[in-house]
């Protein structure tokens, strides 16, 4: 009987001089200034200017540029010093956008920049009425005062997982968790850091989910970093199934990344945001009037839209570069109850543009709708 024999297969390699590389070209005119704050810094973003994202901002230097077309909050930094013992925080915008810094020069961040979001004692009822914040471009914990509410985001709930995609191409952070007896926490805020020069993280970059009294979180949020080059002893975390995407031509940081991930190189014009022929879906009328293009759902004191009828009600649906084949849903999220989703019907329209149509019964006090379009 003859032997087979198995052969270790060997990959060859041949060290080289490495190649040099092209400059990255980050879209950043600096005119926010020099970001190096002394003290710890708490960011508002209440504060941005309102207009395209590539303006020149020197007459609001520091604070941004709110572009809802982009829904983003963009910073055009020279350079970024973040020195030991500084931490810099945020104060979400009223559309709860993510946060974009393109930088001309190097990033150094020796403290910590965070977008954790926040939690609160389900038992303070102070609070149980709120819906707890989510670091930027994060969803929001449920409410718990009158009833156990939904968490708000692409993947409502606890420790769902599977939100966005992982090129962080729409920038996204995650869901706040349901609210119960327990816990209730919002959504890991979403950070882009892009510069043709050098990231070193020697502290620490997070968008934790957050969390409770029993210690439980949500999800964590999402982390995007586009540089040349990648170092440092420090940390970068998104806890709980957030996600983190390197784009660098050097990574050498010593620490893991959590959840961990490697680095991808990236390309000599990294995308900053969705092409304009990307597929989007969005509620255009309630009971018969426009929704606002930029919808707030502030769920306290006031509302987008405001309707007063018990019976169920017309939401129509608008989505652009999207199949008909496809399916489009609107979910439900009553402040205080928990959600509902409606299938929508076309009733119009191509894939360039089409409306679609669902009937949806309302209950009494604030309520969030979302829509919700999958390819086939």
């Amino acid at each position: 009987m003859k032997k087979h024999l198995l052969k270790l297969a060997l990959l060859a390699t041949l060290a080289a001089t490495p190649a040099a590389h092209a400059q990255l070209n980050i879209p950043s005119d600096g005119s926010d200034g020099v970001f190096a704050p002394i003290t710890n810094v708490v960011i508002d973003l209440r504060l941005a200017t309102t207009g395209n994202w590539d303006i020149n901002n020197s007459g609001n230097a520091g604070y941004g540029v709110y572009d809802w077309t982009k829904w983003a909050i963009v910073f055009k930094w020279q350079s970024v010093f973040i020195p030991t013992n500084v931490t810099v925080t945020f104060i979400n915008h009223g559309s709860r956008a993510p946060v974009v810094w393109l930088v001309q020069s190097n990033v150094v961040i020796n403290g910590t920049v965070s977008l954790d979001s926040a939690s609160f004692n389900p038992y303070d009822s102070a609070l149980a009425h709120m819906n707890p914040e989510g670091g930027p471009g994060a969803g929001r914990g449920g409410a718990s005062l009158l009833g156990s509410g939904s968490g708000l985001g692409p993947k409502h709930g606890y420790f769902r997982t599977g939100y966005g995609n992982p090129s962080l191409i729409p920038l996204i952070g995650a869901s706040g968790s349901n609210a119960d007896s327990r816990r209730a926490g919002g959504g890991g805020g979403a950070i882009l850091i892009a510069t043709p020069m050098s990231v070193m993280v020697g502290g620490v970059i997070s968008a934790n989910g957050g969390g409770s009294v029993n210690g439980e979180s949500a999800n964590g949020g999402g982390i995007r970093l586009v540089a040349d080059s990648l170092t440092g002893p420090g940390k970068i975390r998104a806890n709980d199934q957030g996600r983190i995407r390197i784009e660098a031509n050097t990574f050498q940081m010593s620490q893991a990344t959590e959840p961990e991930q490697i680095a991808v190189k990236p390309s000599p014009t990294p995308k900053i945001f969705p092409d304009a022929g990307s597929p989007t879906a969005r509620i255009v009328s309630v009971a018969g009037f426009d929704a606002p293009l930029d919808p707030r759902s502030p769920l306290v004191g006031s509302a987008d839209l405001v309707i007063q009828t018990n019976q169920a009600t017309v939401v129509l649906v608008e989505t652009r570069n999207f199949p008909i084949e496809g399916a489009v849903n609107v979910r439900l999220m009553p402040k205080y109850a928990g959600e509902a989703n409606y299938a929508a019907l076309r009733v119009s329209g191509s894939y360039a543009q089409a409306t679609w149509r669902a009937s949806v019964p309302f209950a009494p006090g604030y309520s969030t709708l979302q829509v919700r379009a999958i390819a086939p």
